[in-house]
């Protein structure tokens, strides 16, 4: 998304607009794992937090299943 935005001859606050339409889409965690920044000029800079991307990566597919049913047997607290 970045790079076809920096392609674009767009003013500062078109690009800031589009941003904004941007991040609405990508959701919460995808936004937090880039930091964009757009000087006074409308140059936009991003860049990549991978230790945050490593930690959302490994979370990926996890699921936490919390109940109050007491048992041994974790496939039956997943058909209840």
């Amino acid at each position: 998304m970045g790079g076809q935005l920096q392609q674009q001859d767009l003013t500062r606050d078109a690009l800031l607009e589009k941003l904004g339409a941007a991040r609405d889409r990508a959701g919460r965690v995808a936004t937090g794992l880039v930091k964009v920044t757009v000087s006074a000029a409308g140059k936009l800079t991003y860049t990549q937090d991978r230790a945050k991307r490593r930690a959302v990566r490994g979370r990926e597919g996890r699921y936490l299943l919390r109940t109050n049913l007491s048992t041994e047997d974790p496939a039956l607290l997943w058909r209840c």
